[in-house]
Order: C-alpha cells, then structure tokens, then sequence
C-alpha cells in the first residue's frame, strides 16, 4: 500500500472530509485473535463459547505531506460504544512477530484509539501483556459514527526517534491493524486483527493537489 503524498494534511484530519474521496482504500481483511494466546484460564474459558473479533474487516487509506501522516479507517459496527477501539502498529526494529505483540529485541510502536478518551495515545509492546506509554508524536484523533459505519482518521509526524516507529517520505515499513468491540466487552488481546504485516510504502515525490 501506498501513502499518497498530499500538499495540506489538514485537509483530511476529518475521516468525512471531501479530499479523502480521491484517495485509493484498501479492504484490510480481519481475523478474531486465536483464543488459546490469551494470558490466563479464567479467559480462555469464559470467552470459549463467546463470540468475539467479527469485524471481518474495513477499509484503509493513507497520506502524508512529508511531515505528519494521516490513516483513514473505516469498518461496520452496529452498535456505537464508549469503549470501540482501534490501533496501528507498526514495527520499531527488526521484524517483530505480530501475533506476540512483538518481542524484547523487535519491540512494535502502536497509535492507540478508544472512543471515550480525549487523546490518541502512543504506546509500545515487548510481548503478550507488556503495553506501556510510548513516546509522543503529535498524535491526533478524529472520529464520526453514523448509521453502523465507524470512521477515523489517525495522525503523526514522520521523523525517526528512539522507541517510535521510523517514518520518513520515500521509505517502505510494515503495518497492522487491531480493532475491538465496546459492546461486547472486547479489550486487550480479545480483538480482531490483520493476522500479517502489510507493505506500506511513503510516497517522496509529487504531491495530490488538494
């Protein structure tokens, strides 16, 4: 995937903005995560004949403007709660196994958002169970729910600093996605996710008039 290089990234800091319109999205296919990873007993069994992670996808876009990057996410849940989250992660170092959350030596830097919070926080993982606060990079926000369809858009700067996910304009990194379900008491690891890594490539040249 592609972030199409723009000229103004505050022109899509709204997910309804007319600009995104001429954007190309991609359909992200999700999978609930695999219930025998859970952390303890109590909820791999009390989950066992729950239904959970049914977002069997949703649509992703992306642009930059050589300074922040902007994430346009859009999926069907049919019930708004205070509680919906979603998140993008993206590897720090080396090539982290996603399915872990990363590992100590291939650490995985993540925006995350959750409905009932005012700020979109920046966190880091290590492993199952070890998110902790990340850096700040000027992350933002902005949300709308209508009808079932949820959207968002989730901002950045680009720039390289230790314990953040390297994005410069002309690199190639990887990214994944994780969504939960307010309504059905969806959190932590009880989510649904992208199962691999996807390209994503930032565009160094040209610029989308907006």
């Amino acid at each position: 995937m592609i972030s199409t290089k723009v000229t103004k990234i505050e022109n899509y800091r709204d997910p309804k903005s007319d600009s995104w319109s001429a954007i190309k999205k991609t359909q992200v296919d999700l999978a609930k995560t695999p219930l025998a990873l859970q952390p303890t007993q109590y909820i791999r069994a009390s989950w066992e004949k729950r239904p959970y992670g049914e977002t069997d996808s949703l649509k992703f876009a992306t642009v930059h403007d050589s300074k922040e990057i902007a994430f346009h996410l859009e999926w069907y849940v049919p019930v708004r709660h205070e509680r919906d989250a979603v998140a993008i992660a993206m590897p720090i170092t080396g090539n982290p196994p996603l399915i872990t959350m990363g590992m100590r030596d291939a650490p995985i830097h993540m925006l995350y958002w959750v409905e009932r919070e005012k700020n979109v926080r920046s966190t880091i993982a290590i492993g199952i169970g070890t998110t902790r606060p990340g850096k700040n990079v000027g992350q933002t926000g902005v949300a709308n729910w209508e009808n079932g369809v949820r959207q968002i858009v989730l901002t950045r700067k680009l720039g390289q600093a230790e314990e953040t996910a390297p994005l410069v304009a002309g690199m190639t990194t990887m990214f994944a996605i994780a969504l939960w379900r307010g309504a059905n008491d969806e959190r932590a690891g009880l989510k649904a996710y992208s199962i691999t890594w996807k390209e994503l490539q930032l565009g160094a040249s040209g610029g989308q008039n907006d």
